[in-house]
């Protein structure tokens, strides 16, 4: 008998219950004469969102009303920094930040796979690979549970969207479920042995996640080998009794409970529910208690915050045209656009923190530069005007570079529901054209969380990927426009031309009640690249102010995983950072053309070189065989290729399987 069993034995049926249902929207149940403490949840992925109980919110969930945090990055952005350290660094701060505020679980991150663009929430999901994403979530992850903070990975399983996420059924074909769908969190938890899984609103193969015993029990713990505990998303359980014998230890929301409290103890008396299955649920929770053991009110340094999220901004926006504009080499310049002076830094929903502090573009760039002509170009959140046009192509006559910054109106990308459109407004793109009908030399800065389409990319000179990029925006967008720090940023996700060339496009919102997941494993890059359909910017893309030369790859096959390696050299004049894409084409005819299996990013100065290692495990050049209901590595021919993007091969090397 452990430790965990017992004090179980002393509690009562009541105490038991009590710990397993919330205590208020952000604390669980306690039980004060065994010294069962209290636990404090909290949102957020890209900062602390720590409610401050005396703010006079307006809004149910108190958005509005939290302490100052640091607003990191969202995830999107994070992606595109394809750097490990960067998110342990995150994971790390966010856990004194935590700790600070008296947090014991910290609810993110969030790593649904990027299915379709117009996702609401996208902004807060890495990416449409699952190797990136599982790689920068173990670090993040990693960083904050080192800390004794701990982590609530979600919103498993099958939230790709914000459509009817309440009451959806996902039905996702069994081998992209499990090459795709599963494998981020597959390969999380494997790395990072996250302290709780958070199940989702939708549901899954009929069941309601935190209800599916499917999900919970037979993919998550018998599968994956999850030992931690499940919680549920704010209100997603319907059904306490079928949850807990799902495997949902706690339900949590902002709802009265008393309910379900009664509804479980009435099936315990009659068998419905055992008193092992309860007993378990409850061994999770303390032992969840015993793990996060951060000091609760240290200080903590919001100063050093600000310069971690500098850094990951730095790191993650991406330059994605560039003809002659950047670096500024001189002031004869123009600032065109309200995200300039007020920038749009994060998306909206229970993500959003109150900033510790934030910079501005405008302002960053008038440090280095001095007086800078700016003009509003648009009033945010309201119609086209054509004055606030006429006066910005006034001054955009006058310069010979004008610099357009762009966002989304403020509730374009959020929680809840899904964007409507790839599209920009109206009043972006007339301000676009306007601009661009008196100026020649046009560089825009997009503050989105995810894609859009881009239809005036061949009418500018310039443009920059900025998305959600946290407090530090503005000094991180001045230093990388004037030359201080290079562009590292590689997309992590596809920009397809249009939104109808997305390959679940035939397939999403067909229908209120069920989402079927038609495209199977041919999804993002997998399905532009194996079925040769154009895009405006493949996955990995990303320009820099430097150039890279490989040379020297070698392959070496070992038992159970394949060492790849080249040389990566600095061919330009200024320091850089690459980042090595390694793909795999795996034998057969059923598979996607390449498949990212495994990246490093390098920090270069001018002429330096590296000898790049990248080790793959077989699970990652492994394929579902959907008669056996297993993963398998193919006999057969595999050609390994680093990519600079998945355009543009730099070299490759074939292995014959059938020799190991």
């Amino acid at each position: 008998m452990n430790k965990y069993q017992e004090i179980i034995n002393q509690m009562t049926t009541e105490e038991k219950i009590d710990l397993i249902t919330c205590n208020g929207p952000w604390h669980t149940g306690y039980v004060q004469r065994l010294n069962v403490r209290e636990m404090c949840l909290t949102d957020g992925p890209n900062g602390v969102r720590c409610e401050n109980a005396s703010a006079q919110a307006t809004d149910k969930h108190n958005l509005h009303g939290s302490y100052s945090a640091t607003c990191f990055p969202t995830l999107a952005l994070l992606a595109c920094t394809w750097d490990r350290e960067s998110a342990h660094k995150i994971g790390e701060q966010l856990a004194s930040e935590a700790a600070y505020y008296g947090v014991d679980v910290l609810l993110g991150p969030g790593i649904n796979h990027k299915r379709v663009p117009v996702g609401g929430r996208h902004f807060e999901y890495f990416s449409e690979d699952p190797v990136l994403t599982s790689e920068l979530a173990s670090e993040y992850i990693n960083g904050l549970q080192s800390k004794g903070v701990g982590c609530s990975l979600k919103h498993y399983l099958g939230n790709n969207t914000e459509y009817n996420r309440f009451g959806v059924n996902v039905i996702i074909e069994e081998r992209a479920l499990q090459e795709i769908y599963l494998k981020a969190f597959r390969r999380t938890i494997k790395k990072s042995s996250p302290f709780t899984v958070m199940a989702a609103y939708n549901r899954f193969n009929g069941d309601h996640c935190a209800e599916s015993k499917e999900a919970l029990q037979t993919l998550l713990r018998d599968d994956i080998g999850f030992n931690g505990a499940v919680i549920s998303d704010w209100d997603a359980v319907h059904d306490r009794v079928k949850a807990l014998n799902a495997g949902c230890d706690l339900e949590m929301g902002f709802i009265d409970y008393s309910g379900h409290k009664q509804a479980v103890a009435d099936a315990l008396k009659n068998g419905e529910i055992s008193q092992e299955t309860l007993d378990k649920s409850c061994e999770r929770l303390l032992e969840l208690r015993d793990k996060c053991f951060a000091e609760k009110g240290k200080p903590t340094d919001f100063e050093n915050g600000y310069s971690v999220a500098y850094e990951a901004a730095v790191g993650g926006m991406v330059l994605l045209k560039n003809d002659n504009i950047f670096p500024l080499a001189n002031s004869d310049f123009c600032v065109i656009g309200m995200a300039a002076e007020t920038p749009r830094y994060q998306g909206e929903g229970s993500s959003r923190v109150e900033s510790f502090r934030t910079s501005s573009p405008l302002e960053e760039l008038r440090k280095i530069y001095g007086e800078i002509p700016y003009a509003k170009g648009y009033i945010r959140n309201e119609q086209f005007d054509e004055s606030v046009l006429n006066e910005a192509k006034g001054l955009a006559s006058k310069h010979k570079t004008a610099i357009i910054f762009l966002d989304g109106d403020d509730y374009a990308e959020e929680e809840s529901s899904d964007r409507k459109t790839l599209s920009l407004s109206e009043k972006h793109l007339k301000l676009i054209d306007g601009i661009c009908s008196v100026n020649k030399r046009v560089a825009v800065v997009l503050q989105m969380g995810g894609v859009t389409e881009m239809p005036y990319l061949d009418k500018i000179q310039a443009l920059v990927q900025s998305f959600f990029a946290g407090e530090a925006v503005g000094e991180a967008t001045a230093a990388l426009l004037s030359g201080k720090c290079n562009f590292s940023g590689r997309l992590a996700e596809t920009y397809p031309v249009k939104y109808e060339d997305n390959p679940a496009y035939p397939y999403y919102a067909k229908e209120w009640e069920k989402l079927e997941y038609g495209e199977g494993i041919y999804t993002g890059y997998r399905y532009y690249d194996t079925k040769n359909v154009p895009v405006r910017f493949p996955f990995g893309y990303g320009l820099s102010y430097t150039s890279f030369s490989y040379s020297d790859m070698k392959i070496i096959r070992g038992k159970n995983k394949t060492k790849v390696s080249v040389k990566i050299k600095n061919t330009g004049n200024v320091a850089g950072a690459e980042v090595a894409m390694l793909f795999v084409s795996k034998p057969g005819a059923d598979v996607p053309k390449k498949e990212l299996v495994g990246f490093d990013k390098y920090y270069l100065s001018s002429g330096e070189e590296v000898n790049a290692e990248i080790e793959v495990a077989d699970e990652d050049i492994s394929v579902w065989d959907t008669e056996k209901h297993a993963f398998e590595v193919r006999g057969g021919v595999y050609a390994f290729a680093f990519y600079g993007n998945t355009g543009n091969i730099v070299a490759e090397k074939q292995v014959n399987n059938d020799n190991f």
